[in-house]
């Protein structure tokens, strides 16, 4: 039996009166088809691990957070712009944030008591932000309230001392020319105050404002107590609107969801409702994925060993024709 030139794949190696196929006659195409399923499984298993984070439609995380996260509050009005200068003593404003969430406090960096508990949790929620894609599109911004004690080498100091990444956060003051009490008042702007007591430190509540990409400020979150991970959604769903993405105008707040209070106590978002879903669906589709590959490697398989022969060590080679013993 003659063996057809262009069956490149089936290559013989010969010893004295026999041949054999070699054995990369199925296991080039065997390992083909195995590193297709793992790039495959690896390919959508990386789609797959963000879907929780990015799950959630903006009215329904704001109807959640209402209901449920105690020390939350909706909001829905213009945030107060600003123009101040960070730690190096550059020139930045709210506008040079546009396009992206906004986390913003403010603080008195020589303040011992509530205010660096407050920079250690939005370190901490800036640090579980930054391991999902949501890092670039997150700022955060702190702003001193104490310009006069709060320099611009205290301020460097002050981020490495909380645990805070420059990359997305940056510690603002006032700028040259402007009035002591300035940020105090920007503050005010934002429903805060800052009351100096007589001994030089000030009086104050603990607010995170979050402000969306538009510069509109949409929530506030109260104190220590607050869930992480209620922040992290929310700021999730401001920074993926889908409606938005689509060309709308955005998912909006039922009017009656907009409150000047804190919403009531109640029990803690139930993510995985919206979570568990969509990474089972994905770990399906990896899975049928994988069988497709699986069984077109079997089928070519078995079609091979139906169409050629398969020399091994105990045949005989087949008997060379005429015209190759001529080139011989």
């Amino acid at each position: 039996m003659k063996i057809p030139a262009d069956r490149s794949r089936a290559r013989m190696t010969a010893g004295p009166g026999k041949a054999r196929v070699s054995p990369r006659l199925h296991t080039n195409g065997s390992a083909s088809s195995v590193k297709l399923a793992f790039f495959l499984v690896f390919l959508l298993a990386a789609y797959a691990i963000p879907l929780p984070a990015f799950a959630y439609i903006l009215g329904q995380v704001q109807q959640q957070l209402h209901d449920n996260e105690e020390f939350f509050q909706i909001v829905n009005s213009k945030a107060a712009k600003f123009t101040l200068r960070d730690a190096e003593g550059q020139t930045v404003g709210l506008g040079d944030f546009k396009g992206k969430v906004v986390v913003l406090d403010f603080l008195d960096g020589h303040c011992t008591d509530l205010c660096p508990l407050l920079s250690d949790l939005l370190a901490k929620i800036q640090g579980m932000i930054d391991r999902t894609p949501l890092r670039r599109q997150v700022q955060f911004v702190s702003i001193s309230i104490n310009p006069t004690k709060d320099t611009l080498p205290f301020m460097k100091k002050y981020g490495q001392d909380h645990g805070f990444d420059p990359r997305n956060w940056v510690f603002l003051t006032t700028l040259p020319g402007q009035p002591e009490n300035a940020t105090r008042q920007l503050a005010r702007g934002y429903g805060q105050e800052f009351t100096e007591a007589n001994d030089g430190d000030f009086l104050h509540g603990l607010v995170t404002d979050v402000i969306d990409p538009e510069g509109m400020l949409r929530g506030k979150f109260y104190g220590l107590k607050f869930q992480p991970a209620d922040l992290i959604a929310f700021a999730g769903a401001l920074a993926n609107d889908i409606d938005k993405r689509q060309g709308g105008k955005g998912v909006q707040a039922p009017l009656a969801l907009v409150s000047d209070r804190p919403a009531p106590v109640a029990a803690p978002v139930d993510y995985a409702a919206v979570a568990i879903p969509a990474t089972l669906l994905a770990l399906a589709t990896v899975w049928l994925v994988v069988m497709i590959a699986f069984l077109l490697h079997r089928k070519r398989a078995a079609r091979r060993d139906t169409s050629e022969p398969q020399w091994s060590g105990n045949m005989t080679a087949p008997p060379a024709s005429d015209s190759s013993r001529g080139a011989d």
